[in-house]
């Protein structure tokens, strides 16, 4: 179980507590806040504002991301309650392989990036730099593109490459359209994206979850218009 073991760790319910003088201790900030989850295993919501405020500390400060890490990996424990149990291995899997973590970020599906024939994913700028270059090697070349293991909420692999595309922007190619078919995002739909290394690997790999929008316009079989 996450954070078992470990000096310090809390119990249920508890968030370990801060010395602040001579035997004085005041409570430390409360963890950042777990991802809310639907019926069927789907992240449907997650404040990462708010997460990142009571963290009290910037975002890239490694001790948040072992909290993101903490917090991934009981998102996904929940996620497999109802779940089969080929789904159970594949996240246990998963869950035992997260290593160095960055995230989260969010992405709103455009129409572009569900284009079969473009076949990739527009990544903004702000968020590539911030979580997922810093966990770049010295041998990884956005400009030749880096394999990429794309991740589902069920565990499901996906092969993708990232990649600086004509020098101006970033994108997730080459198996990208594998990840759409299976997992049905729509236009308007959030992707929530964590970056890692693998531990066991050492590749580098994306977790991301579909949030669904209600928004207007789609029909009734999910279709959306360019």
């Amino acid at each position: 179980m996450v954070g078992e073991g470990r000096p310090g760790s809390r119990g249920p319910g508890q968030w370990p507590a801060t010395p602040v003088g001579r035997g004085l201790t005041t409570p430390a900030a409360p963890p950042p806040p777990l991802p809310v989850l639907s019926g069927e295993g789907e992240i449907v919501d997650f404040d990462m504002e708010r997460s990142r405020s009571q963290s009290g500390m910037p975002s890239g400060d490694p001790t948040v991301g072992e909290e993101a890490k903490e917090v991934l990996q009981a998102s996904l424990c929940l996620s497999i309650l109802t779940q089969k149990p080929p789904v159970v291995q594949r996240v246990n899997a998963l869950i035992d392989s997260i290593g160095p973590l960055r995230g989260p970020f969010e992405k709103q599906v455009k129409a572009s990036d569900l284009r079969e024939q473009q076949n990739r994913l527009l990544l903004q700028k702000a968020d590539v730099r911030e979580f997922v270059l810093p966990l770049l090697r010295e041998d990884d070349d956005p400009k030749q593109g880096v394999a990429v293991t794309a991740f589902d909420t069920e565990g499901e692999a996906f092969p993708v490459r990232f990649k600086l595309w004509c020098s101006k922007v970033y994108v997730l190619m080459s198996g990208w359209k594998e990840f759409v078919r299976k997992n049905r995002p729509k236009e308007s739909d959030v992707l929530q994206m964590w970056a890692f290394r693998d531990v066991r690997t050492e590749g580098l790999c994306f977790l991301i979850a579909v949030r669904r929008s209600k928004a207007a316009g789609q029909s009734a079989d999910g279709s959306t218009s360019s």
